[in-house]
């Protein structure tokens, strides 16, 4: 035995070994070697391989190594061991040993056996005599092995009882030593231990029969247990073979090849039909054929997936196997169906998937159940249900648009489809839908009417004779255009025809013509044309439904057609015809020249648009009319409206096309509104017998802001976010618009509003104008693909109608904000100046007053003129007078501006002496100020004080300009203002009354100072001037003085507090003060002992009064009633007037009544009785009540004009 020491130091002197376990071998040695059986080199190897510190080649080649040593140490002579038994070959090397001899390549050492056999101990491979599968120790290969014969010498021999042995069994255990020989070392090599023990054997008798042998009965019975064995293998095999086939069919299963899968499962079952797995074998056989079919047509995929559920959903084994596969399974066909139904529209095929439904909430487990998908599903099918619904009501609305066809009634057939495609909007492009509107082409392009109108004889005036007018105006700027002398400007706002000289801006005539229904169209250049020699203007008289020629240079009358129908638009010169919209969707044509052949065109669907013109060259038809209907429709008119050349289903809905179209070359242009934002310009192609084809579509971004503009072969658009595009004609069939510059105009809002106004664009010889809250020109540069901006004018100042360019001009119309009147200018186009420009329709706020011989008008405005006395009666329409106004260079300095605003760190400005100023416009006060004005007593003067302001204006009229002295003041005005003799009382912010000097400029003595809280603003409400210098001053917080004005002071009379403050107007009936206070009571004052004599709430509204007439004071109701009280103060009765909206406060004239109304009516009436004693028709709508002179009466408008009467010619006059 090789001690262990010898192992574990050549372990420690190469390394190999951790110090820490080399140690504790050491001391297992050191405890062992008082033991029978102390640790060898050999059991302390195989503790090291059974521990992973060494491999087993690594341990044999130790082994060798220490056994060479201990053999050279020794010197002991090892004889060749005695074979007893045969010598096989060497087993092959495992993979293992292959790895650890790599390991180990450089350690050169033996070969080692099997670990198992370190301790000596056989193995069981090995064990039993005559075993010959041991190793050869020494390599040989298995065939020489095989004859190799003991060596030649003398051979080991040990006595045995009875004699001698040859040899041993090498099986049988000879002592300790025997280790080595299981650790395959060679024979020689082994030491002969002490000789064995005597045999047993030696002193039995032989037999005489070989057959009477015991061995005979333990081979019978060997050979029946063999049998047995034999049997139980056979089972074992075949029970082996059946799992290694649902094994191969598990792996097909798991590798989609589910038919592989189905075989072997099925043969498993026949083969196998009582294994333990039979039971989940089948339900996967059906599990397998449903994956089978999950690639063909869903709903055989469901049917054939429905059959198998039923025949395996009976079995125990069902959900344990099944519910994790039909969770993926289930899902994946219900999807599949609810697809194909939806592509389908088939209602089978829902049905089908509302079943698939039904099936995963049966056999899928609540928590395991895909909510996602199956809200999926459910929408698909509802999709699919809503497909169905669709088909089937597309085919019954088909065929009811084939019966209105039939009829010839395209509403209705339009209706079907609208309500069809408001239903389910995905048909809106359908073909077919399509192609059976347009089969109604036919039938409507032959509903066309053309119907002449006899001559209609000439419509009589009705204007009132007793009524003449007077046109004011203004020039703001004078100056002159480059421009004909002409040229005229006629322009249409606040119900009346203006035309101005286009060269000077001065007014030539104003005609009303009544307010124009509301179409939505913007507003139209209106013609101008020759009429028997005379330049004429073409007007439509919407009061008298009548179409006029008016002379442009006189305003006078030349003809006039009544129309045979109400009208919409018009009217519109095209070539030698002038076009008019019915309002019953025809048209009206009659010849420009003369007046003569009118006619009617009536269409089978509604024309609500002007036509677009085209003109497309070397065309013998000529012009074209695309008249667009109010849907689905466009009707292709030549010959002046004559001929109906072709009818386009255009497809657009009622409400889309809401401005006009427009033509250009045979392309047809529709601008459709889409939505409040969004928007599309359809392009169709007119290809003449063939009909018209759709080519492009244009999408702007975001809605149109006003009407296409063309010019030549260019398209220019605005949308209401301000952009301009424009667009080139070319000559691509696919795309013939091409954009080829843009660019954005200013902030589309008037300043400082909400308000939306008007966009209108003119692009003209390369010149582009916008005109919205300004009129801004730019240059267009198709090169560099943009529109430059090159000035701006009339900022701030919303349009009213499309520019013009005549020459070098730009003719504008627009309003200014916060300002009464329309305003036109012409603008130079070069830098965007002012040539000059014309105020009109400025209202007269108040009746005209007379004054040395003559009336003083003064306007909304702040200008003024004189009027004569007397008037002759000539035309209806007179010659406009020009009002006074300024010339100031500067334009910001002869129109109203606001005050520049202060902070309250800012110093007070300072007010000198009042000075005569020079002639200039009056200033206004700012919109949130109210303008208070009372006329002085010397001619063409008056006082002007504004709210907030701390001065009062001197107004003086000098001829065409006022001279303004202006006086200054200690405080702000704070209330209406009131002369007393030669002077003004202003009332001031701290509660104060200040008295005026008017002819000295300046102030009388100390204001009247009334009880004020400290630091606390008053605003009085009413101002009243009364006899003997007296006055009666309300505050708003409901007191009320009577103060006397003598000697320079102030003397205070009465202070009477009230329930409310009193609102003027007032009225005075002998000793008593009449006035409506805040809370809508008539409150009357005692004027000699300050009592309060009246305290009576009014029921209705009162819109005017009180006044004073006769030996009453009236009240005017919203009711058109009249309140009376007497000068007890005491209620004198109810007088019912008729329901008359009253505008300002009426005028006493002979013990009546004379007031206007707001339906454009001057009123008689009787007060005490309540009646209407006459009524005159006024040709507008007043603005003031009336003033009356003399035998005169005169009444403001609203359009800027002032209409007169004679009073003696009313009914009151007659005997």
């Amino acid at each position: 035995m090789i001690p262990a020491e010898e192992l574990l130091n050549l372990l420690q002197e190469r390394d190999l070994v951790p110090p820490e376990v080399i140690q504790e071998l050491r001391n297992r040695a050191a405890e062992a070697s008082r033991s029978p059986k102390p640790l060898s080199a050999a059991m302390a190897a195989k503790i090291l391989v059974d521990q992973g510190y060494l491999s087993r080649l690594l341990a044999q080649r130790l082994m060798a190594a220490v056994e060479q040593a201990h053999a050279e140490k020794t010197q002991r002579h090892h004889p060749e061991p005695i074979v007893l038994k045969k010598v096989e070959p060497l087993t092959k090397k495992t993979d293992d040993d292959r790895a650890s001899a790599g390991e180990d390549e450089g350690l050169e050492l033996a070969p080692l056996e099997e670990a198992d056999d370190l301790f000596g101990t056989p193995s069981k491979k090995k064990t039993g005599r005559g075993a010959g599968s041991r190793e050869q120790t020494g390599g040989e290969a298995p065939a020489a092995a095989a004859k190799k014969q003991p060596a030649a010498g003398p051979q080991a021999t040990y006595g045995v009882a009875g004699g001698a042995s040859q040899g041993l069994d090498a099986s049988v255990p000879a002592g300790p030593e025997n280790l080595f020989e299981d650790l395959g070392f060679p024979g020689g090599s082994v030491p002969t231990g002490p000789p064995p023990l005597a045999d047993p054997f030696a002193s039995l008798p032989r037999r005489r029969n070989r057959w009477d042998s015991p061995l005979l009965l333990l081979g019978g019975g060997a050979l029946l247990l063999l049998i047995f064995v034999g049997v139980i293998v056979l089972f074992s095999l075949n029970r082996r073979s059946g799992d290694e086939l649902l094994a191969e069919a598990e792996a097909d299963y798991r590798a989609g090849s589910y038919t592989q899968a189905i075989h072997k499962y099925q043969r498993f079952l026949k083969d196998f039909p009582k294994h333990p797995q039979a039971g989940v074998t089948r339900v996967r056989v059906g599990l397998a054929q449903i994956r089978q079919t999950l690639s063909g047509d869903w709903l055989e995929v469901w049917q054939n997936t429905r059959r198998v559920l039923e025949e395996i959903a009976v079995l125990p084994d069902f959900h344990p196997e099944a519910d994790a596969e039909l969770t993926a399974v289930l899902p994946q066909i219900g999807e599949g169906l609810a697809a194909s139904a939806f592509e389908r529209a088939d209602e089978a095929r829902i049905e089908a998937a509302e079943q698939v439904l039904s099936a995963i909430r049966r056999y899928v487990p609540r928590e395991s159940r895909p909510g996602k998908k199956i809200a999926d599903i459910e929408n698909t099918l509802q999709l699919a249900r809503r497909r169905i619904a669709l088909n089937q009501e597309r085919t019954a609305a088909l065929g009811k648009i084939r019966e209105a066809r039939a009829r010839g009634a395209a509403d209705e057939a339009y209706e079907i489809r609208r309500r069809l495609v408001r239903q389910f909007p995905q048909l809106a492009d359908d073909e077919e839908l399509a192609a059976e509107m347009s089969e109604m082409c036919g039938s409507l392009r032959d509903g066309v009417v053309r119907e002449d109108i006899p001559s209609a004889p000439p419509v009589e005036t009705d204007r009132d004779e007793k009524v003449q007018e007077t046109a004011f105006f203004a020039l703001l700027r004078e100056g002159r255009a480059p421009v004909a002398e002409d040229q005229f400007l006629l322009m249409e706002a606040e119900g009346c025809v203006f035309c101005l000289a286009a060269a000077t801006g001065q007014l030539v005539w104003q005609r009303y013509v009544g307010g124009a229904p509301p179409n939505g169209l913007p507003p139209a250049e209106l013609p101008q044309v020759e009429a028997s020699g005379v330049r004429s203007a073409v007007l439509l008289d919407h009061r008298r439904h009548a179409l006029v020629w008016v002379e442009l240079a006189t305003g006078k009358e030349l003809r006039a057609i009544k129309m045979p129908g109400e009208t919409a638009w018009g009217p519109r010169l095209i070539g030698d015809a002038i076009l008019v919209g019915g309002a019953d969707s025809g048209w009206f044509v009659v010849d420009a020249a003369t007046g003569e052949g009118l006619r009617a065109i009536r269409f089978p669907v509604a024309v609500r648009l002007p036509p677009a013109v085209s003109l497309p060259q070397g065309d013998a038809l000529g012009p074209l009319w695309f008249a667009a209907a109010e849907h689905s429709y466009t009707f292709v008119l030549s010959e002046s409206g004559r001929k109906t050349e072709g009818v386009i289903y255009t497809g657009h809905d009622r409400g889309a096309l809401v401005l006009p179209p427009v033509a250009m070359d045979r392309y047809l242009l529709l601008p459709e509104v889409l939505s409040n934002d969004a928007a599309r310009i359809a392009v169709w192609r007119w290809n003449g017998e063939s009909g018209a084809e759709p080519v492009q579509q244009l999408a702007p971004v975001g809605r149109l802001g006003g009407p296409l503009q063309v010019a030549g072969n260019r398209l220019l658009l605005e949308t209401a976010d301000a952009d301009v595009m424009v667009f080139e004609l070319r000559g691509d069939p696919k795309t013939p618009l091409v954009r080829i510059a843009e660019g954005k105009t200013a902030s589309p809002k008037s300043g400082g509003t909400d308000w939306e106004v008007p966009r209108y664009v003119l692009l003209e010889a390369g010149i582009l104008l916008a005109a919205d809250t300004a009129l801004t020109r730019f240059d267009l540069q198709a090169a560099a693909g943009r529109i430059v901006p090159q000035w701006v004018a009339a900022e701030n100042m919303p349009v009213i109608q499309p520019p013009r360019i005549v020459g070098d001009a730009v003719f504008h119309v627009y309003r200014r904000a916060g300002q009464a009147g329309v305003f036109a200018a012409a603008v130079s186009v070069k830098d965007g100046s002012f040539y000059w420009e014309t105020r009109l329709a400025d209202p007269l706020p108040l009746p005209p007053r007379p004054e040395d011989g003559a009336l003083r008008a003064s306007t909304v405005g702040g200008s003024v003129c004189l009027l004569p006395l007397e008037i002759d009666a000539g035309a209806s329409t007179s010659t406009p007078v020009r009002l006074a106004t300024p010339r100031a260079e500067d334009p910001a300095d002869a129109l109203p501006q606001p005050e520049p605003n202060r902070t309250a760190s800012q110093p007070e400005p300072n007010h000198p002496a009042a000075q005569p100023q020079p002639s200039r416009k009056v200033s206004q006060p700012q919109l949130s100020r109210t303008l208070h004005r009372v006329p002085l007593p010397a001619p063409g003067i008056e006082a002007a004080a504004a709210e907030g302001r701390r001065e009062i204006e001197i107004r003086e009229a000098d001829g065409a300009s006022w001279k303004v002295r202006r006086v200054p003041l200690p405080m702000e005005v704070a209330g209406p203002i009131a002369r007393l003799g030669r002077e003004v009382v202003v009332p001031l912010r701290n509660g104060s009354l200040a008295r005026i000097d008017w002819a000295a400029g300046r102030l009388l003595g100390d204001p009247y100072q009334t009880p004020v809280t400290p630091g606390k603003s008053v605003l009085w409400t009413m101002l009243l001037a009364l006899p003997e210098n007296r006055v009666a001053a309300a505050r708003e917080d409901g007191r009320l003085w009577l103060l006397s004005a003598k000697n320079g002071g102030w003397t205070v009379e009465h202070e009477i507090p009230l329930q409310a403050a009193l609102i003027p107007p007032a009225a005075v009936l002998k000793t008593h003060l009449f006035a409506m206070d805040a809370g809508r009571r008539l409150t009357a004052v005692n004027l000699q002992t300050g009592q309060a004599a009246l305290r009576e709430t009014v029921d209705e509204r009162p819109v005017w009064g009180p006044f004073s007439v006769g030996e009453r004071v009236w009240l005017g109701t919203a009711k058109g009633d009249l309140l009376a009280w007497d000068d007890r103060p005491a209620p004198a009765g109810r007088r019912p007037a008729g329901d008359m909206p009253w505008v300002g406060p009426p005028v006493a004239w002979r013990n009546h009544l004379l007031a206007a109304s707001i339906c454009g009516e001057l009123l008689l009436l009787e007060p005490e009785q309540g009646t209407i004693v006459d009524r005159v028709t006024l040709d507008g709508v007043p603005v003031a009540g009336p003033g009356v002179w003399q035998d005169w009466a005169m009444v403001g408008l609203r359009d800027g004009r002032a209409v007169r009467m004679r009073l003696d010619r009313l009914a009151a006059a007659q005997p």
